[in-house]
């Protein structure tokens, strides 16, 4: 975004009413916390290196997809993502994964959990 553009939006964020602040805030968040989660994943995939389907060491990295390296295999030829093969692999709302394991370390059930975060 250009210079004269984020000004007119920054001017525009005192127009907002209570809740549209709320909105905006919820949105930024969930932004700031997504290159965290993709950070972390990363670094536990980089411990073991390993291909998910052949087990084949050293893969090398093919391109990225969803905020996440995808790899491919040199011995199997197959791309996966730190995420393949593991319970983790088809949630949603990766921005949200962070808030969520504090409310449930915190004791919330799920349901109460998803409820605050907006997860249906």
């Amino acid at each position: 975004m250009k210079t004269p553009e984020f000004l007119e939006l920054v001017s525009v964020i005192n127009q907002l009413d209570h809740h549209q602040r709320t909105i905006l805030e919820s949105a930024l968040t969930e932004l700031s916390d997504e290159p965290k989660v993709s950070e972390l994943i990363e670094t536990a995939f980089d411990a073991k290196n390993a291909c998910p389907y052949c087990s084949h060491g050293n893969p090398y990295r093919h391109c990225t997809a969803h905020g996440l390296q995808r790899y491919r295999c040199k011995a199997c030829k197959k791309t996966f993502n730190a995420l393949t093969k593991t319970p983790l692999a088809h949630l949603r709302y990766k921005s949200k994964w962070l808030e969520y394991l504090h409310a449930i370390t915190d004791s919330s059930t799920v349901r109460q959990a998803a409820s605050d975060l907006n997860i249906h």
